[in-house]
Formats: structure tokens, sequence, C-alpha cells
């Protein structure tokens, strides 16, 4: 049963809990073969360790544990803070079909977008400038028309977000791309220099 909201949670045994916001949650000790297994596929998860149990002595930094019985509110910022981390390593990109993936989701693009998209993506989470972006938009066939590049880049703004990307106009620079947390702000990095 995933658990998407605090009154889930609270509403849900322990026992029956299988992920809260996407991150899963095992039960250590008994759970430790998937443990691996999702160490070995970078997959974050929290770790409901008994109330008799000693937790483990280490653990990576896409997990977390946290003690039976749970209080939902620190199992869900848990959570947020396992998704934030993950997302540090993590980058959307494009496959071999020209598909714009991003973990299990994906996006078709035009080619003048797409163009556009690639930029940005080799530049993830910083400060691409218009001009890089138009020109790369006109190589690709793109209309030399500003009220066109601006018409293309809100629709790409549009269809990004259906991935939980954003994409920041920074004013009199160019553009950021970035991630969007649950309440959908960007995610606050280091990197950003606009919202």
């Amino acid at each position: 049963m995933p658990i998407t909201t605090v009154s889930d949670a609270r509403a849900a045994s322990a026992t029956t809990l299988t992920s809260v916001d996407g991150i899963r949650l095992l039960h250590w000790p008994a759970d430790d073969r998937i443990r691996a297994e999702l160490a070995d596929a970078s997959t974050p998860c929290i770790l409901l360790v008994a109330r008799d149990a000693a937790p483990p002595e280490e653990w990576g930094d896409l997990e977390d544990w946290v003690r039976l019985p749970l209080e939902p509110e620190e199992l869900q910022q848990r959570a947020r803070t396992l998704r934030r981390r993950a997302r540090v390593t993590e980058r959307p990109w494009f496959d071999d079909d020209g598909l714009l993936r991003v973990g299990d989701q994906w996006l078709d693009l035009p080619t003048g977008p797409r163009a556009v998209v690639e930029v940005l993506l080799t530049r993830f989470g910083e400060v691409v400038g218009a001009e890089e972006l138009a020109k790369a938009y006109l190589e690709t066939g793109g209309s030399p028309r500003q009220s066109a590049r601006k018409t293309m880049i809100v629709r790409v703004r549009q269809r990004l977000g259906e991935l939980g990307l954003v994409l920041h106009n920074v004013r009199d620079s160019g553009y950021l791309l970035d991630w969007v947390d649950e309440a959908g702000a960007t995610l606050s990095s280091a990197r950003c220099v606009a919202s």
C-alpha cells in the first residue's frame, strides 16, 4: 500500500507499509537481502527497525532507518531527505530513441525543442544563455522569430513539468533547468541562482 500523506501513514499499520512517497520501506533485519538489491540499484530506502533489534552498523547515502513504532511525520521527513539525496546524482537523459527520460517516465519532444533541452541537460542546474539556446533551436530548423522561440520555451516548460523538472527564466541571463520538489518549488541547492 503506497503511502502519500501523513494521514495515510497514520491510518496504516507499520507492518503493511511498503513505501512513502516513492521511497521503499524495508523491515530490518528481515529484509536485508532486498536491502542489498536496492543498494546495488541505487534505490533509496528506509529501514524499519524493530523495537528490540539493533539498527544496522553502516548504511549508505540512499538509506536511512527509523525505530518502530514510527512517527508518521518523522517518516515523511526522512523520505523527503532521501529523495533530495537521490536527486543530487540523478539526471534526466535522452535515450537512443531520442526520448527524454526521468526514471521510468519519458517525454517525446520535436527536433527543435529537443535540441534546446539537450543544451540545458549538458549544464543541468546551471544558467544557459538565451543566445546559446536560440542557436540550438535555429540550427535544427526552428523559426528565427523571437515570438516563436518564446512560445517554444513556454511549451517546453510545460512539458518538462510533467517529468518533475522546472525551467527558470533567469532575468537578463538565460535559463536554468532543475528539479521541482513535492511542493512545486525548486529544490534548494548551492547551484540555484534564481527562482
